[in-house]
Parts: structure tokens; C-alpha cells; sequence
């Protein structure tokens, strides 16, 4: 478990926490904050598209795109840093909060000079000032990071979530209220500044830290080094969906790439949808248990076993229905998206799979063997697509699908030499659930075969209904202590859900010892 450096007095751990408690909380608040902020984004986006030119828009993407690259190495991976030090003193986060407000207000002050230089390459005069005043959000996110840090480490999910949920709504208001005055691209340049300073109040708010003037020069190394990895992952992980997009573009056609967009992004916004829920919990307790590798290895099972056990029966039904619920909801010019999802499903559950190694191994300290992992997946990735794609999109959509479940077992090996895992201990309950998961589709299988007239989307919700009993009781069969693990998470969400007391005790039960095994099985990141 994480320890504090006493020396310096301050406390930046709740190490009493009951981490079931803590882990339960913590995903109830992440949905609410996560489901929340995205209707009330597509909602905004709605407004805004219906008043504003989508030039404004274009403007906006495209200084986003430069900003947003630039962004990376403010954090500098400096939250995660911070989350998996075994040993956290008032020095160390002192460093980390002055290195990372001194990078943010030296990109915001380089950004002020190159901003001409980027707008006259793209013959848009506008796009100087949206730079420039884009730019300060380096600094607001400078200001974040070691106070989002703290949180995390703390386990206070709660506060993290308000925090977000604050500033998304703020943001709408502000966009909305600015685009009906006629204030143009500068409503979106509006929402983001309010967006990143409201969030940053609200965190200052909420966390009783407060840094003064001190640096740690050996800190500071150790810091450069670790943000070096996490930065280079995020490079390259740029890199490796831009260059998908390129070489499709090239070598299959702008309508193929349109077509494999968004059958893509719609599996991908239901894995995000779920797992991300999941992910804000995992990596604060990945980060507690780490130095008990059978606790660690529980941890991992436990949050890849929820990931697959959420997002597997919703792609596969999502899968099964997709050649005529794709045209019904998007249009009959995306019919060929729609026979491409059925297969990108099988990828989008493996996603599920590795969605959390990357949170594990920097919550080990081990970002260096995380970024080589990160190289060779892009590698990989964009050589299937490179040597696949003169043989049409789906012959390359059926082999990314190959690739993708042959990377498992890599990640799986990996997470064993890096981090201890068991990984006996986590394929047999992970395949159980997933083979749960297959045999329910039976349902909305036999439902596309076999009822004819009902409107697709209509039978796709139906059958997924039906489909839940018989997925509960394929899991009592085949996974019972899955099974055993969810129910009991599930009774403990909706007794917090209804309790009516504000003031209730919040601490560890008496309990808490002996479920820190079970609490670490439900953690994610």
C-alpha cells in the first residue's frame, strides 16, 4: 500500500479508507458524472451547431488540434506520478505543482509568438487570437494536476466528480449564452476556457493542500523521466490514429474512411461509455495494493471482469443488429458501416480486455515498459491496416479484429513480468464471463433471425432486455464467483443509492479489513 513521507507532516492518504466502499462510491459517482456530462455536451453541441457557421467550428478544431498536442507535456504524466508514489512528501508534490505551472506558462508564452506563424501556414487570420487565448488552458491545467492528484490518491471520487460535472455545465451555460449574443467562434473558445478554470476553482475548493516554495532537484529527475514515458505514449498514440486514417484515406478511398469512422467510433463510445467508469477507480487502487501482488492480481481480474461483463452483451447485441440499426439511425448511406460493426465488435471486446493495462503498469511504476508495449501496438496496428487495405476494408477490419485478440496474450504476459500478475488467475474468471456473455446472444441472435417487421432499433432494444435474465443466469452457471462479486457490488450500490441520511457515517466499517481483497476486485481506472 502507498505510505506517506511522515516526515513532512501533511497527510496525503486516507489509509483507513475501506477500499470496497471507496471503489462502489466512486464508480456510482464516475456514471453520474460521465453519463451527465455527455448529454449535456451533445445537447450544447446540439445549441451551438444550430447558431453558429462551421467555419467557427472548423476554426475552433483546428487551433484545438495544436493545443491539444501541446497539452501533453504540461502534465507530463505528473497525476500518475503522483498517484503511484509508494512515498509522498509535502516536497515532492511542491515539485511537481511548480514544475508543471513553470511549463504551462512557458508553452501559453511560446504560443503567444507562434500563433501568427501557425495561422498564416493555414491562411486563417482568426486562428492567431483563438491560439493565443486557447493557450492559457496550459496554465488552468498547469494549476490541475497535482490538486486532481491528491483527490485520486485520496480515493475522494465524489469530489472529483462535482468537479467535472461543474464544469461542464458552467462551460454549456457560458457557450450557449455567448453564441445567442453573436460573440461566433468565440463562444467555443469561451467553453473550453470555462470548462478547465471552473474546474481548476472547484478543485482548489475541495482540497485542503496548499503549496509553498520549495523544489526537490532529484524529485524533479525522477519526474522528467516518468513524464518523458507517459508523454511519448500519448505521442505515439496520436500518431497511431492519425496514421490509421492516413493510410485508409490513401489506399482505400475518403468514403472508406468515412464508412470506417463511424461504425468504429459507435463501438467505441459504448466501450468508453462503460469502461470509463470503471478506469477512474481502477488506477487509485491499482496504486494502493500494488505491493501485494496477489491483491494486485485480484484488483486487475476484478475491473476486467466488470469492463467485459458491461460491455460485451451491449456490443454484442450492438453487433448482431448492426447492418439494419445503422441505416435506421444514421441514414441508408451508412449501411456499409453497418456490416463493418459486426465485426469491429469482436476488436471492441478485446478493447475491453486491455482497457486497463496501461493504468496498471503506471501504477507500478513501470512507464518505461508501458511505452515500448505502446511502440509495439502501434506498430502492429498500422502494419495490419498498411499490408491489409489493398485487399478492401473488410478483409483489413478482419484481420484488425485478428490482431487485436492475438495482442491479448502479449498484454497478458506483459502485465505478468511487470507488475506480478497471476495470470492463471485472471484468464479463467475474465473467459468465463465472456463466454457467459456469448452464449446469452443467443437471444438477440435468434431475434434478428426470426422477427421480421419490428423496427430494427425497437428489436435491438427488445431483445436486450430478454437477453438480461438469460446473461444473469449463464453467469450463475459458468461464473458463479463473477456472479457472486457483481450481485453483492450491485446491493451495495443501491443501498447507497438509498440511503436518505446526508450525514451518515462515510468511513470503513468494521468490515474493512477483511473486504480489502474484495475492494481491490472491484477497483479500476
Amino acid at each position: 500500500m502507498s505510505t506517506l513521507d511522515t516526515s513532512s507532516g501533511d497527510s496525503y492518504d486516507d489509509a483507513d479508507v475501506d477500499l470496497r466502499h471507496a471503489a462502489v462510491g466512486g464508480a456510482i459517482w464516475s456514471a453520474a458524472q460521465r453519463w451527465t456530462s455527455k448529454l449535456t455536451q451533445f445537447a450544447t453541441f446540439l445549441i451551438l451547431a444550430r447558431l453558429l457557421h462551421p467555419q467557427q467550428f472548423g476554426l475552433v478544431a483546428l487551433a484545438s488540434f495544436f493545443i491539444g498536442l501541446t497539452a501533453v507535456f504540461v502534465d507530463m504524466g505528473i497525476t500518475s506520478y503522483i498517484v503511484q508514489r509508494e512515498s509522498l512528501g509535502a516536497r515532492t508534490l511542491e515539485t511537481a505543482f511548480w514544475s508543471s505551472l513553470v511549463v504551462g506558462a512557458s508553452l501559453t508564452a511560446i504560443a503567444q509568438v507562434v500563433a501568427p506563424f501557425i495561422a498564416d501556414l493555414y491562411h486563417q487570420p482568426q486562428l492567431t487570437a483563438v491560439l493565443r487565448v486557447l493557450s492559457l488552458t496550459f496554465v488552468l491545467t498547469a494549476l490541475s494536476g497535482a490538486q486532481t492528484a491528491i483527490l485520486q490518491r485520496r480515493l475522494r471520487f465524489r469530489s472529483l466528480a462535482i468537479r467535472s460535472l461543474a464544469a461542464t455545465l458552467v462551460a454549456a451555460a457560458v457557450a450557449i449564452s455567448l453564441a445567442y449574443a453573436g460573440a461566433g467562434v468565440w463562444s467555443l473558445v469561451a467553453q473550453t476556457l470555462t470548462s478547465s478554470g471552473v474546474g481548476a476553482i472547484v478543485l482548489w475548493q475541495v482540497s485542503d493542500w496548499r503549496p509553498s516554495f520549495s523544489f526537490s532537484r532529484s524529485d524533479f529527475r525522477e519526474m522528467v523521466v516518468y513524464g518523458m514515458h507517459v508523454a511519448g505514449m500519448q505521442v505515439l498514440g496520436y500518431f497511431r490514429a492519425q496514421g490509421a486514417d492516413l493510410i485508409i484515406g490513401s489506399m482505400i478511398g475518403t468514403t472508406a474512411l468515412g464508412v470506417f469512422t463511424v461504425a468504429n467510433k459507435m463501438l467505441r463510445s459504448v466501450l468508453d461509455m462503460f469502461t470509463s467508469v470503471i478506469l477512474v477507480v481502477a488506477g487509485p487502487i491499482f496504486a494502493r495494493v500494488k505491493s501485494d501482488r496477489g491483491q494486485l492480481t485480484r484488483a486487475y481480474m476484478h475491473a476486467m471482469s466488470y469492463s467485459v461483463a458491461m460491455t460485451a452483451p451491449v456490443l454484442l447485441v450492438l453487433g448482431i443488429n448492426s447492418p439494419t440499426l445503422v441505416p435506421q439511425v444514421f441514414g441508408h448511406q451508412w449501411q456499409e458501416s453497418g456490416n463493418l460493426a459486426r465485426i469491429l465488435c469482436v476488436g471492441a471486446i478485446t478493447g475491453a480486455l486491455v482497457y486497463f493495462d496501461r493504468t496498471l503498469l503506471l501504477m507500478v511504476n513501470r512507464a518505461k515498459a508501458e511505452l515500448g508495449v505502446t511502440a509495439v501496438a502501434m506498430v502492429t496496428h498500422l502494419g495490419v491496416i498498411a499490408a491489409t487495405a489493398p485487399f478492401g476494408l473488410h478483409f483489413l477490419v478482419v484481420s484488425l479484429a485478428i490482431r487485436n485478440l492475438l495482442f491479448w496474450p502479449f498484454r497478458l504476459l506483459v502485465a505478468r513480468r511487470y507488475a506480478g500478475i497471476d495470470v492463471r488467475a485472471v484468464l479463467v474468471p475474465v473467459v468465463r464471463v465472456l463466454v457467459a456473455a456469448v452464449l446469452a446472444a443467443a437471444v438477440p441472435l435468434a431475434g434478428y433471425l426470426l422477427v421480421h417487421g419490428l423496427s430494427p432499433l425497437l428489436l435491438a432494444l427488445a431483445s436486450g432486455v430478454v437477453m438480461l435474465p438469460v446473461y444473469g443466469f449463464a453467469l450463475f452457471v459458468i461464473a458463479r464467483e463473477s456472479y457472486a462479486e457483481f450481485t453483492a457490488t450491485a446491493s451495495q450500490a443501491a443501498a447507497r443509492l438509498r440511503r436518505r441520511r446526508p450525514g451518515k457515517h462515510r468511513g470503513p466499517g468494521p468490515a474493512a479489513p477483511q473486504r480489502l481483497e474484495s475492494a481491490a476486485a472491484v477497483g479500476r481506472e
